[in-house]
């Protein structure tokens, strides 16, 4: 165990994450541009929450966060209802819709690094994880502009808002595996509002269930 608390600590790095000047900035390294004046952030000390500020109350929003150019990434998305899938790109018009879940990867190094060789250059990965808010969910996607847009919506038209403080949170780190994780587990921090995978007990029906409730139940 201590070991494998050792590796962690030498394969991830604390989550350096801000906006400057428009500009998402990961370890020095700009993931979005031009971003608008009425996204607002709260920074902490496992990365950072981003919300908005819009004039008027409605029960869908769609925002620009801004534009998402020459980074690698994995979205997973929600193409039905029961289904989720993922794809690749490297621009913010390769971003499905109802993306749940996103994984940047940046090469540049940062002077913010130690002087230890072993880290300079090192992958770079960013979590963008879209959140409950309210009676609001949030999901992202993109255009063909190449702009990142965050989605808000409550799915009744009588629920309104148009005020939101943690909408979605940024994580980073250098290994992928630990960076989620460690997300997960800020975001669990922060809202109080779920329990992680492990903290949960699975009820014993699951045992029947095989590998996929599908395979389990279709016939």
């Amino acid at each position: 165990m201590q070991r494998r608390v050792e590796e962690d600590k030498e394969m991830t790095i604390k989550p350096v994450v801000r906006v400057s000047e428009g500009k998402l900035v990961v370890k020095e390294r700009t993931i979005l541009t031009g971003m608008p004046e009425n996204v607002v952030e709260t920074s902490t000390v496992e990365g950072m929450f981003i919300g908005v500020d819009l004039e008027k109350e409605d029960s869908r929003h769609v925002v620009s966060l801004g534009k998402l150019k020459d980074v690698r990434f994995m979205a997973c998305f929600r193409f039905k209802l029961w289904w989720m899938a993922q794809k690749m790109g490297d621009r913010g018009r390769d971003i499905p819709l109802e993306t749940q879940f996103l994984l940047m990867e940046t090469k540049d190094g940062s002077h913010l690094e130690s002087d230890n060789d072993k880290n300079k250059n090192q992958i770079v990965y960013t979590v963008f994880l879209p959140l409950l808010e309210g009676s609001f969910r949030a999901c992202l996607q993109g255009d063909s502009n190449d702009q990142l847009h965050l989605c808000l919506e409550s799915g009744d038209v009588d629920i309104k808002t148009s005020s939101f403080t943690h909408a979605l949170f940024i994580s980073a780190g250098t290994d992928p595996f630990a960076t989620i994780h460690h997300a997960f587990r800020s975001v669990r921090n922060h809202l109080k509002t779920f329990r992680l995978r492990h903290e949960k007990k699975l009820p014993g029906i699951v045992d029947c269930f095989g590998w996929c409730t599908w395979d389990a139940f279709y016939q």
